[in-house]
């Protein structure tokens, strides 16, 4: 299935293939990226977590969970930066 995240750097919409997978005992999802590379996520503990060895921001793991579970991209978290306050 294709799944489209925000990015949780800048926002920017990323799309990519998940297939289900079981990989070394755990069931989760491989996750394609447009170039063809992939990673494989399952959920442990509570939370998503990369668990093939590649490193895979944990704010887009969270982003990538999110959209599995079908929230729309609006649902999904861009990290807070707090804004410069000139009153100060």
């Amino acid at each position: 299935m294709d799944i489209t995240v925000k990015d949780p750097r800048n926002g920017v919409l990323l799309t990519f293939t998940a297939h289900p997978e079981q990989y070394h005992g755990l069931h989760g999802f491989r996750i394609i990226r447009a170039n063809g590379s992939g990673f494989f996520i399952c959920a442990r503990s509570g939370s998503w977590r990369a668990a093939d060895g590649h490193p895979v921001e944990p704010d887009l793991l969270i982003n990538i969970g999110l959209a599995l579970k079908g929230y729309p991209v609006e649902e999904q978290q861009v990290p807070y930066k707090p804004q410069n306050n000139s009153n100060q």
